[in-house]
């Protein structure tokens, strides 16, 4: 048992394991930088969800290098004040080179005027339950507070590509649904 872990990324490197980039090509992107990517194996398939933001999170590291707008500070595009996220599906293949990707088509979602700073399924995480495949992530765009609402889609892999369409499966708050999976 390891009980303090000082860097897992160099655990990761001495145990085997491999740094690779998973770039999207910047006429796709919505914004800078593509960041917290999750990945899942099923059946020897290596899937990938991607998030990209319109955005860069600025952190002073320890107060080291202060910003004029404080120690953490979102810099957004001018002409958009929203933070947006888009999240792109991947299939890598054994050697963690990018097979494919798409874009994860949230139009049946994206139907109002977002109500809050932040726009769009964030941290979404790949999930297989019973068989199928589901991204899981979470909403703060429906209301003027930014309440968290978890929201659950099923995805279709259909001879490597991402059927472009999600159907909305749970539609609940954040706290609700943390409950419920924490019974389970």
């Amino acid at each position: 048992m390891i009980l303090c872990m000082e860097n897992f990324v160099k655990l990761a490197l001495k145990n085997g394991g491999a740094i690779k980039p998973l770039l999207v090509d910047s006429k796709d992107l919505c914004g800078p930088s593509l960041t917290n990517p999750t990945i899942i194996n099923i059946n020897g398939k290596i899937i990938v969800n991607i998030r990209n933001v319109n955005y860069t999170l600025y952190h002073s590291e320890l107060s080291k290098f202060e910003h004029m707008w404080g120690p953490l500070s979102y810099i957004h595009p001018e002409n958009d004040m929203h933070l947006r996220t888009v999240n792109y599906i991947a299939e890598l293949d054994d050697d963690l080179n990018m097979k494919y990707y798409t874009k994860v088509d949230t139009s049946l979602f994206d139907t109002y005027q977002p109500q809050w700073d932040f726009v769009g399924l964030e941290d979404a995480r790949l999930v297989l339950w019973m068989g199928q495949l589901f991204l899981i992530g979470v909403r703060r765009d429906l209301d003027t507070i930014g309440t968290g609402r978890m929201e659950l889609s099923r995805i279709e892999l259909v001879l490597n590509w991402l059927i472009k369409r999600q159907k909305k499966l749970l539609d609940i708050e954040f706290l609700v649904l943390h409950r419920i999976m924490n019974i389970v």
